[in-house]
């Protein structure tokens, strides 16, 4: 059996610390993003629940909460660190690429738009965030109504028949406390 020998060359500590750090906090521009800010000017006007996801063959899908809201396609230049997202279900605007950067975990895109910078900061996610309109999705049933501090349920509701059911789909249906039915349909604003 032949034996190898091997030669370890002493690298200084900061160098071996340099590396490592690269490597742990490298960025990748695709994966699942949550946008936590959107700063235009001095004003933040961040969407509820706002996600895109990058995807290594060039395409994406974005939306809020539990809805997609658009698809489409991007484009990379690594030279100038600056991303181009085209959208293809929606208006297309002409305000050019985002510049990225990266500072402590998160994925920050910069750019002018109407003489303003627009700064959208994105932090890695793993699940769908869920908005206020995902969370009142299901059965509601009235257990709670006061007028002046006082219990007026027995008023409103005696036999317990009054409910709602907010869908997914933005169509609510409504008993009645006569246990009459209705529907209509509902929307909560998207910032």
């Amino acid at each position: 059996m032949k034996s190898k020998k091997i030669n370890f060359v002493k690298m200084p500590s900061s160098v071996f610390f340099f590396l490592i750090y690269q490597g742990l906090y490298a960025q990748n521009i695709t994966g699942f993003w949550e946008i936590k800010e959107v700063k235009v000017g001095q004003e933040i006007m961040t969407p509820v629940a706002k996600w895109i996801k990058l995807h290594q063959d060039g395409t994406f899908q974005s939306g809020n909460g539990w809805l997609q809201n658009s698809v489409g396609t991007w484009k990379y230049d690594a030279q100038s660190n600056t991303i181009n997202p085209e959208i293809k279900n929606g208006i297309k605007e002409g305000f050019g690429g985002f510049q990225v950067s990266y500072k402590k975990g998160q994925m920050i895109w910069k750019r002018m738009e109407e003489g303003m910078e627009v700064v959208v900061t994105h932090v890695p996610i793993s699940e769908l965030p869920q908005s206020p309109a995902d969370q009142v999705v299901g059965l509601w049933d009235l257990t709670v109504a006061e007028e002046d501090g006082q219990s007026i349920i027995q008023k409103i509701d005696p036999d317990n028949q009054y409910n709602i059911f907010i869908r997914w789909d933005r169509i609510y249906r409504e008993r009645t406390k006569e246990g009459k039915r209705a529907s209509g349909y509902w929307h909560m604003h998207g910032h």
